[in-house]
């Protein structure tokens, strides 16, 4: 990523110092330059989008699994207050 960004920034500068140098039409590329950099944000908010919900799904599937966990020591407590009620003395594990 770090790449594109030097890029990116190398496109700008280039860019700058042909406008400075009056060696190109500077309108159009500073509409260039502009999209350019409009893309480039763009695309680093999408990432940082996605990389917030997937962060996001690693904590769900977490809490998931702790409840499932949490479910089946609950189930298995139930099983013996129900083996102890009904009379019997094994205990399955």
């Amino acid at each position: 990523m770090l790449d594109w960004c030097v890029q990116v920034a190398g496109f700008s500068d280039t860019a700058d110092r042909m406008m400075h140098d009056g060696r190109c039409d500077s309108r159009r590329l500073r509409r260039e330059v502009d999209d350019v950099k409009r893309k480039w944000d763009e695309f680093h908010r999408a990432i940082a989008e996605y990389r917030a919900a997937l962060d996001d799904s690693a904590k769900f599937f977490e809490q998931m699994d702790n409840v499932r966990r949490h479910s089946l020591v609950w189930a298995w407590l139930r099983m013996q207050i129900m083996s102890v009620w009904a009379g019997h003395t094994h205990t399955p594990v």
